[in-house]
């Protein structure tokens, strides 16, 4: 018989062996599939965000070039911000790179076509599409005529902004859109697969030209190949293209030396002795991302090996029940790797069926993981799916499940002796005890470890979650909806139309039926904004957000007529005046410039919930207005639509101001915590799974024991023994196995759990309280489920018991 035929014929007597226990084929394939498809689905998001290549020509010589000042960048991960003249002067040596193009954000006000809209606008060089490749859909890009000075000011629309804001109008070329204020015509738009976002940008709606950008008279005339103070205070990052054989090390060594030449010629980044941080695009563009996502596939590897281990001990046991067969078959000349040969085929018919089941688990999971994933937390997101990679993953991963429960019954076979197994098939030591195995203790053990190592990183992390969740920020975010405002240059150029702005806000925002208390400020919690030197607030800004008064008035705190108060926070308060009560002293802020009197001291906050509270000088808005606000009120519970009359508030005020970024500070808070608590959720998921797939692969394997067992039991109960000493012998091994794996495990956890430390807030990856509940848990669910077939057993009566066999 040829190998292929003896591979069919054994293909065929595993399939009928499994037929004839189909409930057993059913629970192995179910358990298989719940790994294989937690396994694959995790891997779909991998691949998606960290082994697909970034959509650009040779993505891997694209490096993203920031600063840092010289004594912060040794330590620094990312950098900041470039100035223009530390690019130019980059882009000028052609030793390392074959082009450098350089980029800058901006939040504009599109008006003139329905209400008035913030979008998010890249301003560019010309050279920056064909260094990603991009291409035009619509229309052209840019020209590098558009990066000079007095150059038209035109626009190229996104695929996404064109065909959401205007409905795919091929007729949209040569459009005039006004963006705060300036006419930009239309020339293009970009390809539907262009997409770029960087430093936690996403995808922009516009992009723009350089040249309009330089033609403002504040900037100076810029020129390629001339350096100077051009837009200082404007920060601009810088993507490359290494020349071949060119290391992003290497790059960043001889940027070192240009950077140090500018700052001959550029006051302001020889003040800040500004250098070059250059890292591959990929990695900047991940972040911390790739780690995370390392840590949930270790972490679902996990559940794969637990549930491995649960088919792999369920096929021992019945390898071990079929003992006097398969003696038998080797007094009559059967060899022993024919046997096991035989016994691989068999698990892998139930771990390639399990593959199939996993492949449709993880095509019903992937949206719903996407949609809790979004596309603000995990970069390339959107395009995660089931494709040849995932099913080659598939089937990788049916492979090593094959393997792996194929493992214990293997061993069964080659340890098992023939004269014992003889006996016991002729009746002969009638009453000798099915063996445990060494090999299915081991599974068994092995899945109490794994499942102890998922539930403890998972409850540290769910414990982090929930401090995070209950911290106290210092304020009341529930009822509290924000914007933020972006007053046009062109319209609000002195402080005395700011303040005009300022006032007609609150007035309008206090007419809202159902609104409590408005205020407007410099800066507000989560969102962040200036806190450096102060934030300017109005009158009821502390009302809104219920932040307590210490110490001095607290019925107003801040009047817009009284321009020279200031409120401390309580740290603050201590900074400045320890031991001292501070209301009525005076202090300075703006290096000096400005001197004010304090009248209350606030609570402090927390600017973001994981940081530690912050201590802040407020001071009144009409004071020093500035140009972009933050807008707050609080309404009565239940108001209908509460983010439209705010919107509609400001669009009453002056219809070329829009609110952006509208949210409840509820929704505001969620979203911080989002990544973590789609970490988490993904984390307890799985140790769930793993713990039912212990629990059911122990009360299996008990539930075996004891049948296979029965006439042991008879006897032992004809011989006086009680149901109760039946229960306490088959709870007592299955406790003892989880005393093992739950020591073991909890090592395993001291160890693992550090890996998530900079997930955790407040909590301590071997917090004690945590590993406890999770040694209690398991010993708790592992001598239930040996409690529940032990139980039924002990109930048999010992003659049926006797004559069972």
């Amino acid at each position: 018989m040829s190998g292929m035929d003896l591979l069919l014929n054994e293909f065929r007597h595993a399939l009928r062996r499994l037929r004839a226990s189909p409930g057993f084929t059913v629970l192995a394939v179910l358990v298989l599939g719940l790994g294989i498809g937690a396994t694959t689905s995790v891997f779909s998001i991998v691949q998606a965000v960290l082994l697909r290549s970034l959509p650009y020509p040779e993505a891997d010589r694209l490096v993203d070039v920031s600063s840092e000042q010289e004594h912060l960048r040794p330590t620094a991960r990312f950098g900041q911000t470039s100035r223009l003249t530390l690019y130019q002067a980059w882009r000028l040596d052609s030793a390392v790179f074959e082009d450098l193009a350089a980029l800058t954000f901006e939040d504009l006000v599109l008006t003139g076509i329905g209400p008035a809209e913030r979008v998010n606008a890249f301003t560019v060089t010309a050279n920056f599409f064909p260094l990603l490749g991009g291409v035009p859909a619509l229309g052209r890009l840019f020209t590098s005529a558009e990066d000079r000075p007095g150059s038209p000011a035109v626009a190229v629309l996104s695929h996404r902004f064109w065909v959401s804001r205007f409905g795919s109008d091929s007729r949209v070329l040569g459009r005039t859109i006004t963006l705060d204020t300036t006419a930009y015509t239309v020339v293009g738009v970009t390809s539907p697969h262009f997409r770029f976002g960087l430093h936690g940008r996403l995808d922009p709606d516009v992009w723009l030209p350089l040249g309009p950008l330089l033609s403002d008279p504040a900037a100076a005339p810029w020129v390629p190949g001339r350096s100077g103070p051009v837009h200082a205070s404007r920060g601009w990052y810088v993507v490359g293209r290494l020349r071949s054989g060119v290391t992003a090390e290497q790059a960043q060594a001889r940027l070192d030396g240009i950077s140090r030449q500018v700052w001959a010629s550029d006051p302001g980044a020889g003040r800040e002795r500004l250098l070059p941080i250059v890292m591959p695009l990929r990695q900047a563009y991940l972040g911390d991302v790739q780690r995370q996502l390392f840590l949930m596939l270790g972490a679902v590897a996990l559940v794969l090996l637990v549930a491995c281990a649960n088919v792999g001990s369920l096929l021992a046991s019945r390898t071990l029940a079929r003992g006097p067969e398969l003696a038998v078959r080797l007094a009559l000349g059967a060899s022993r790797p024919g046997l096991t040969r035989q016994l691989l085929v068999e698990s892998a018919i139930v771990a390639f069926a399990g593959g199939v089941l996993g492949v449709l688990v993880t095509w019903w999971s992937i949206p719903p993981m996407v949609r809790l994933a979004g596309v603000e937390l995990l970069p390339s997101v959107a395009t995660v799916g089931v494709d040849q990679r995932v099913l080659a993953a598939a089937l990788c991963v049916s492979l090593i499940a094959a393997a792996l429960c194929g493992l214990d019954p293997a061993l069964v076979v080659n340890h098992e002796r023939v004269a014992d197994a003889l006996k016991l098939a002729s009746g002969f030591d009638s009453v000798r005890r099915v063996p445990a195995g060494r090999g299915t203790r081991f599974s068994l053990v092995l899945q109490v470890v794994l499942t102890s190592v998922l539930l403890a990183g998972a409850g540290i992390m769910a414990k982090s979650f929930a401090r995070l969740v209950n911290v106290d920020a210092g304020y009341d975010p529930s009822d509290v909806v924000t914007a933020v405002v972006k007053l046009p240059e062109s319209r609000y150029q002195t402080p005395e139309q700011r303040v005009q702005f300022i006032q007609r806000a609150l007035d309008e925002l206090h007419a809202v039926p159902g609104v409590v208390a408005a205020a407007l400020g410099s800066a507000m919690p989560i969102w962040g904004g200036r806190y450096g030197d102060g934030v300017g607030v109005t009158s009821e800004y502390f009302r809104v957000l219920r932040i307590p008064v210490r110490q001095g008035d607290d019925r107003g705190v801040l009047a817009l007529n009284d321009m020279h108060a200031v409120v401390l926070s309580e740290s603050t308060a201590r900074k400045y005046f320890p031991g001292q009560d501070p209301v009525g002293k005076e202090t300075t802020l703006f290096r000096g410039e400005w001197t004010g009197r304090v009248v209350a001291v606030t609570g402090d906050i927390r600017l973001f919930v994981e940081e530690a509270p912050f201590g802040i000088v407020y001071y009144p808005l009409v004071s020093r207005p500035v140009g972009m606000l933050t807008v707050l009120i609080r309404t009565t519970p239940g108001m209908p639509d509460p983010k439209r009359s705010l919107r509609e508030a400001i669009q009453r005020v002056d219809p070329t101001v829009a609110a952006d970024r509208v949210a409840s500070m509820s929704e505001m808070m969620a979203d911080v915590l989002a990544r973590r608590r789609f970490y988490g959720l993904l984390l307890n998921v799985f140790a769930g799974c793993a713990l039912v797939l212990a629990a059911a692969g122990i009360f299996a394997s008990v539930s075996y024991a004891v049948a296979q067992r029965t006439r042991e039991l008879g006897v032992r109960m004809a011989l006086g023994a009680e149901g109760r000493d039946v229960v306490l012998l088959m709870v007592g091994e299955g406790t003892s196995i989880a005393l093992v794996g739950t020591a073991l495990g909890g090592m395993g956890s001291f160890l693992t759990n550090r890996l998530f430390r900079s997930f955790l807030y407040e909590v301590e990856p071997t917090d004690p309280l945590v590993l406890s509940a999770v040694a209690g848990l398991l010993l708790a669910v592992v001598a239930m489920a040996s409690y529940l077939p032990a139980r039924r057993a002990a109930a048999v009566d010992p003659m049926v018991a006797l004559r069972s066999e």
